[in-house]
């Protein structure tokens, strides 16, 4: 798939500027009235994915909060006769969020360009699947505002819940790892010093207590590549939980059951 480097005139605001574009965004910039394409290169399609790839790495994640922020804002902004492509380029010159800005912005050029806000949203990977849905029905319904405001809400309920699992989850969390601490900081400090008083005195000891004995020399010995492991497993399992919807589905089932 080609890529594009434009130039763009946006004649609202008086300014030109120089943007990438997918052959989609391409064609979308041609039938458009604002912004006009008055010229434009071809690149070869590894620039653009390796310009979004650096992109998302510098705006960072969006938060819930912001999330929330804009479905309130636009709710109001809606209700008070704004037209949409104001709206959203309104809240986009308000936020802090760089990431949601960038989103904002490349909503509001698809509606322009004469697509359905719903589409413009789930063309984004910023927002969840309930802002098509729930937008979709509004637009269909003519309720456009109260949808955004219906999103605000379910959202905050997400956030609270989201909340109160964290702060549920402190204390385990804190004895867990503490718990852990001890007995690494037991086996590696502790434990050493026990097992060389044993042998000076020759005694014949319990197979529990050899056991116990391999397991703090493996410990010592193998430390780093123990760490590199339970790294690498978290960092395997999040990514799976993000790719595969079993795999994420059999880990709560798991955590789920988990006393």
């Amino acid at each position: 798939m080609p890529v594009y480097l434009c130039r763009l005139v946006y004649l609202t605001e008086g300014k030109s500027k120089f943007l990438l574009a997918s052959e989609e965004e391409f064609l979308r910039f041609l039938r458009s009235r604002d912004p006009l394409l008055v010229s434009y290169y071809e690149l070869p399609e590894w620039i653009i994915s390796v310009k979004e790839t650096l992109s998302n790495l510098s705006l960072g994640k969006v938060k819930l909060e912001e999330l929330i922020d804009f479905a309130k804002s636009m709710s109001v902004m809606l209700r008070a006769g704004v037209s949409v492509v104001y709206a959203l380029e309104d809240y986009a010159e308000m936020t802090t969020s760089k990431a949601l800005q960038k989103t904002i912005y490349e909503v509001a050029e698809r509606v322009k360009a004469g697509e359905r806000l719903s589409d413009a949203i789930a063309a984004s990977k910023v927002f969840p699947d309930v802002f098509y849905r729930v937008i979709r029905i509004g637009e269909e319904t003519g309720n456009l505002d109260g949808a955004f405001k219906d999103i605000a809400d379910h959202l905050t309920r997400v956030l609270e819940l989201k909340n109160n699992i964290k702060r549920a989850l402190m204390y385990p969390a804190f004895v867990l790892a503490s718990t852990f601490g001890a007995l690494i900081f037991w086996l590696v400090f502790v434990l050493p010093k026990i097992v060389e008083l044993f042998q000076n005195m020759n005694l014949k000891l319990p197979e529990v207590t050899l056991f116990v004995m391999s397991t703090s020399d493996f410990f010592k010995l193998y430390w780093h590549y123990i760490l590199l492991a339970l790294v690498s497993l978290v960092a395997l399992t999040v990514v799976l939980r993000k790719k595969s919807e079993r795999f994420a589905y059999i880990m709560d089932f798991i955590l789920i059951k988990v006393p």
